[in-house]
C-alpha cells in the first residue's frame, strides 16, 4: 500500500534503534515504534536484500517497524513501514493474527514500490523527477521526526503536493505500481498465490475475500466480480492471470528477465498515456498491457 504514513507520528515517540547487526545491505535504518525485534528486522532485510540481487535495483529504504497493524506501507520516498505483528480486525474489534510470511510478503510487495520508484526516476524524468525529489524530502523529514527531531515539519509541503497537477498523474499510475508490486512479491515467493495468501484471513466476508482473490495470479478473476477491478489493487487482474499463465518464471534468473519485461512494457504503456491524457478504463488497460507484454517479451 503506498501511503504518506500520517499515522507514524500519531505513535508514542521512537524507541532508540538497538544495536541490530544481521541488518545489512538495503536497509540502512531501522526505527522502531513499540517492540524492538531485530530477528524481523534482519528477516525483513534478507528479503529486501534477495529481491535487489534478482530483480537488478537496489533502493536503500529506512524500515520502521510499528505496532500491531494489518498491512505494511511505502511512504513514496524512503521509508517502508511494517507491524511487529500483523493482524486483521473484524468489524466488531476481533483480532485475527496471520503468519510472519504474511507480513514478509506484504513487506515484499512493499519493497517492490520502491523498486518501481527507481524505474521511474530513470525512465519519466520530465514527467515525475522533480515530484519524486519532493516526495523524498519529505521522507527525509519524516525520519528526522521519527528520530526525535522537534523543529522539523512537512505537513503543510504535503498538502500542496497531494493537490498538485503533478501529482494526480502520478496517482494514474498506481494500479501498475500495485501490480508491479505484486509481480515482485509472488516471484520472490515462487508462489502464485502469495499475495492471496498474505491477505487472507478465515473470518472476512464473501465481499472481502473476492476483492483479494483479484490480487491472484493462479487462475482467471471471477467474472461475477468485475465490479471490484474499478480500485487500484485490482484494476489489472486478468493481466495478473496472464502472467502467471504465461509468463512464469522456473528459476530466479528467469524471474528477474520476466520482472524487467513486465517493466518495460508498464512505462511503454504509462508514457503513451501519460502523453495522450488517458485513464484507460478496466477492460482497455488490460487489454494495453497484455498486448505490449506479448510484444516486448
Amino acid at each position: 500500500m503506498l501511503s504518506f504514513i500520517f499515522a507514524l507520528f500519531l505513535s508514542p515517540s521512537a524507541l532508540a534503534t538497538p544495536n541490530c547487526p544481521e541488518v545489512s545491505g538495503v536497509v540502512k535504518e531501522v526505527i522502531f515504534l513499540k517492540e524492538d525485534d531485530c530477528k524481523l528486522a534482519a528477516d525483513l532485510a534478507s528479503t529486501f536484500n534477495t529481491m535487489a540481487k534478482t530483480f537488478g535495483v537496489a533502493p536503500e529504504v529506512t524500515l520502521v517497524v510499528g505496532g500491531p497493524m494489518d498491512n505494511a506501507s511505502f511512504d513514496n520516498g524512503h521509508i517502508i513501514e511494517v507491524p511487529y505483528r500483523m493482524a486483521f480486525f473484524g468489524r466488531y474489534g476481533q483480532e485475527y493474527p496471520v503468519s510472519l510470511l504474511s507480513l514478509i510478503t506484504s513487506a515484499a510487495h512493499e519493497y517492490g514500490h520502491a523498486i518501481f520508484h527507481e524505474y521511474l526516476k530513470k525512465s519519466l524524468p520530465r514527467e515525475f523527477g522533480s515530484l519524486l525529489k519532493e516526495m523524498e524530502d519529505i521522507s527525509i523529514r519524516k525520519e528526522r521526526i521519527l528520530k526525535g527531531a522537534t523543529d522539523e515539519t512537512f505537513s503543510d509541503d504535503m498538502k500542496k503536493l497531494l493537490t498538485s497537477p503533478e501529482y494526480q498523474r502520478f496517482t494514474s499510475l498506481s494500479p501498475y505500481s500495485e501490480f508491479y508490486a505484486d509481480v515482485l512479491a509472488v516471484f520472490n515467493a515462487n508462489d502464485k498465490s502469495a499475495m492471496l495468501s498474505a491477505l487472507y484471513y478465515s473470518e472476512m466476508d464473501t465481499f472481502q475475500y473476492n476483492y483479494i482473490r483479484m490480487r491472484d495470479f493462479e487462475g482467471d478473476p471471477d467474472p461475477r466480480w468485475e465490479n471490484l477491478m474499478y480500485e487500484e489493487h485490482s484494476k489489472l487482474a486478468y493481466t495478473r492471470a496472464y502472467v502467471g499463465k504465461e509468463l512464469w518464471p522456473e528459476n530466479a534468473e528467469q524471474a528477474g528477465h520476466i520482472a524487467d519485461a513486465i517493466v518495460r512494457a508498464i512505462l511503454q504503456v504509462a508514457k503513451i498515456n501519460l502523453d495522450q491524457g488517458a485513464t484507460p478504463d478496466v477492460e482497455n488497460a488490460n487489454a494495453q498491457l497484455i498486448t505490449e507484454l506479448k510484444r516486448i517479451h
